[in-house]
């Protein structure tokens, strides 16, 4: 059966009498039953608002992803920097522990069949020379724990005299003075090339110049020219120590005073101020 315009007339206004009076009711009326039915009418839409969602996301982000996101970048970069230190410091560790092994076997090798003690340490701080020190002094890390006595000696390379132990060692730390400010030493003094045998070298007496280096005089027969070595043979010295390089000849004058002898100026065969690395090294058993 056909339905005229007049029953579609009757329906519109039968829903303009029913908005009325929705409109008339208070709001605890409306409250509840209301959004579920905007819940229905919407229900076609969902699927348009959730493609429409999507393809805002994807052609401007969120705020709050872009923040995420950045953090993200920023805790990754962090970690990556944090691993790249930690493998820089365990190969600087690596590195140091070699260096010491490698110092600590050249100073026992050098006295085979000899107990010495060896104990490496650093120079913390290098005071330079001063009114009461003219060769300065060196604050060492290693103390009494670690070994230390007064009297080791500090070396360099395994072949050469830094310092001298002095003064009654801390726990954890010890003051050595460098070698020319060590009193006088007794060497033996051979040629660049060392060819000379030990029983023919001719032997001196160092002694403190008051700049860090040495003066030595001896006879013109002895031949001593520049560039000539001085090597510890002093008996008041631990015997871990003899034979060590301790200075080098710089120059070498007849003395205007006697002129049948020679006067030799001497530099420490190590700046010992610039030695950061050091062995101390002392006679097992006993006094150093």
């Amino acid at each position: 059966m056909a339905r005229g315009p007049f029953h579609h007339d009757r329906v519109w206004r039968l829903a303009l009498a029913a908005a009325l009076l929705v409109s008339l009711l208070p709001a605890r009326a409306l409250s509840g039953w209301t959004g579920e039915v905007a819940s229905l009418l919407t229900l076609p839409l969902v699927p348009v608002q959730h493609a429409g969602r999507l393809a805002a996301g994807w052609i401007r982000p969120s705020v709050s992803d872009t923040y995420a996101e950045r953090e993200a970048s920023e805790t990754l970069a962090m970690e990556r920097n944090e691993a790249r230190a930690l493998y820089r410091r365990l190969e600087l560790e690596n590195d140091r522990l070699r260096r010491e092994i490698e110092m600590l076997s050249a100073a026992t090798s050098r006295s085979p069949g000899l107990a010495i003690r060896a104990v490496r340490a650093s120079a913390v701080v290098a005071n330079p020379p001063g009114p009461r020190s003219g060769a300065g002094t060196l604050k060492l890390n290693a103390g009494v724990r670690q070994g230390v006595e007064a009297g080791m000696v500090a070396t360099r390379d395994g072949d050469t005299v830094v310092g001298r132990v002095v003064g009654t060692p801390a726990a954890l730390s010890s003051d050595a003075v460098p070698v020319g400010g060590a009193g006088a030493i007794e060497v033996v003094l051979l040629p660049p090339d060392e060819a000379t045998e030990l029983g023919r070298a001719p032997r001196g007496m160092l002694k403190p110049d008051g700049r860090g280096g040495f003066t030595c005089d001896l006879g013109q027969s002895s031949g001593v020219a520049v560039g000539w070595t001085a090597r510890l043979a002093d008996e008041r010295w631990p015997r871990a120590a003899q034979g060590l390089r301790v200075a080098t000849v710089t120059a070498a004058a007849p003395l205007e005073t006697s002129p049948l002898h020679t006067r030799l100026q001497l530099a420490p065969a190590a700046n010992p101020l610039e030695s950061v690395e050091v062995v101390l090294v002392g006679d097992a058993g006993g006094e150093p």
